[in-house]
């Protein structure tokens, strides 16, 4: 079984640069299954802290 990243992973990845920007990281996150504005709202989270 493939292992796959938790949402919190995937912002974390986003925040250092890891999905490049815009309609690029867009289309990377729904091509690898994710949720791009709920990875949107974890980001704003974890950077809020």
């Amino acid at each position: 079984m493939e292992y796959r990243k938790t949402e919190e992973e995937i912002a974390c990845e986003v925040i250092r640069g890891e999905w490049g920007d815009g309609k690029e990281r867009e289309n990377g996150l729904i091509n690898a299954g994710y949720d791009p504005e709920r990875i949107e709202k974890l980001i704003k989270k974890i950077l809020s802290m």
